[in-house]
């Protein structure tokens, strides 16, 4: 009886393949966002749909233990203008950038995720152990109150010569958490915890 190989896959091809799907996204790249998944959406519950659909994109990730870069508009009114700006016109939430790329809202994310093509797009991303660890600094709500003005939005100046607006925080008098406000800093957090947790599980 002749026996029958498996065909070989051809690894180059097959990377071809994948770069050049990933280069069928337009190229357009949030500030600090060249390697990794940012993620803009809404922390609100005002529109029902809305809130469910970021919530929805926030699990998939974790679920998938990516990384995400959350800017979350509610919080601070600066991600608002900044996707604006960068898709030309304001839009919907939530929406998804990978590596630099606009990839699309929920939608196109679930879909892509079912046709096992988000994963495609996911290689090389930054990511994470016990993905469900909430952060020491703000227990997952990626902002802390701003300790210049603890909050308030203003700081007095020395010698009674008034109050002026903090430059240091937003116009909630928060600032983004200096733990997990990026993928290599919470990859740092999340490993040390989860080493803490489970000591001898990573390197």
């Amino acid at each position: 009886m002749l026996s029958q190989e498996a065909p070989q896959c051809d690894g180059g091809q097959e990377e071809n393949e994948r770069r050049n799907f990933v280069e069928s996204f337009q190229q357009c790249c949030p500030p600090g966002g060249e390697s990794s998944v940012v993620l803009y959406c809404t922390s609100l519950r005002g529109i029902r749909k809305t809130y469910e659909d970021c919530r929805s994109m926030q699990m998939l990730f974790r679920t998938l233990g990516i990384n995400i870069d959350e800017r979350d508009v509610s919080m601070h009114s600066g991600f608002r203008t900044e996707l604006r700006q960068l898709l030309g016109a304001p839009v919907g939430l939530p929406r998804v950038f990978i590596g630099g790329r606009f990839i699309g809202g929920a939608e196109e994310v679930r879909s892509m995720h079912e046709q096992g093509n988000l994963a495609r797009l996911l290689q090389g991303m930054v990511s994470r152990h016990g993905s469900f660890l909430a952060c020491d600094g703000c227990g997952g709500m990626r902002f802390v109150p701003c300790r210049w003005c603890r909050g308030s939005c203003k700081l007095f100046l020395v010698g009674g010569g008034g109050v002026k607006k903090c430059p240091h925080c937003n116009e909630n008098g928060i600032v983004r958490c200096p733990i997990c406000s990026s993928p290599k800093a919470v990859t740092l957090h999340i490993n040390a915890s989860h080493r803490e947790l489970y000591p001898g599980t990573l390197p």
